[in-house]
């Protein structure tokens, strides 16, 4: 929905296409039909870009920040669809400092400068187009993508779900254990073999895609592309990959 760093928005088409491809060739071998849709699935959906172009009904997002569950689940649902085009400071300030989640926080906070968690005002500069206003539209796009969707929200930990996925399409886009935000001392409480052993109990049930940029040796890369950081500037690989046992 919303373009923001560690976003999938740019690449977000691609990934469901080869998702959604994978799917089909997986159903033909396993002798369903071609065109089976199993319910979709994003533990760390963030602001959902990849599932709203996913073709499936069925669709779970959890995520364990509620703002972000509170922002999807208020544009869903009609109740927040005309945000503010411009910020003062002393609301940026309110928003960033305010201790309960809101929809106001999520869309501003992810509305900041070079579209980072209130990394800035997010106003208009040298005569482009704020954030604030790309990303109003982007949330009309989101909720036209996701009509006639069957959609469960959930604020959860991904290690810690009321429920145990079976016979999903499960998309993970989990904090890359080399980006810069690690780098510089943030989500240093992921555990990554973690999240990796639970990414192999999952695929034992499920179709498990996974986003990185590198991963263990039993897992396969499927989709890669060359991109450029909007924060350095400098090229990375985008991955995805899917657990082949060794």
């Amino acid at each position: 929905m919303l373009k923001y760093i560690g976003g999938k928005k740019l690449i977000a088409k691609s990934l469901a296409m080869v998702m959604s491809e994978y799917e089909k060739k997986y159903n033909i071998e396993s002798g369903l039909d071609r065109d089976y849709m199993r319910t979709y699935f994003e533990p760390c959906c963030g602001m959902a870009s990849v599932a709203s172009h996913m073709p499936h009904t069925n669709i779970i997002l959890n995520d364990i920040n509620p703002n972000v569950i509170c922002l999807i689940d208020g544009v869903l649902n009609n109740f927040y669809s005309s945000p503010f085009s411009q910020l003062t400071k002393s609301q940026y300030i309110s928003l960033k400092h305010q201790a309960y989640p809101s929809c106001d926080k999520s869309f501003y906070g992810f509305s900041s400068f070079r579209a980072s968690w209130f990394g800035g005002s997010g106003d208009y500069k040298n005569g482009r187009r704020s954030t604030i206003s790309t990303n109003i539209d982007n949330i009309k796009k989101f909720k036209e993508k996701m009509v006639g969707k069957n959609i469960t929200l959930h604020n959860q930990s991904y290690d810690e779900l009321t429920f145990e996925p079976e016979n999903m399409l499960i998309y993970c886009d989990p904090p890359y254990k080399y980006s810069l935000g690690r780098m510089k001392g943030f989500l240093n409480s992921f555990e990554h073999d973690r999240f990796w052993d639970i990414i192999r109990r999952w695929s034992a049930k499920n179709l498990v895609f996974i986003s990185e940029t590198k991963a263990p040796v039993d897992f396969k890369v499927l989709w890669e592309k060359n991109t450029v950081s909007s924060l350095t500037h400098k090229t990375k690989v985008e991955r995805l990959y899917i657990h082949k046992p060794c």
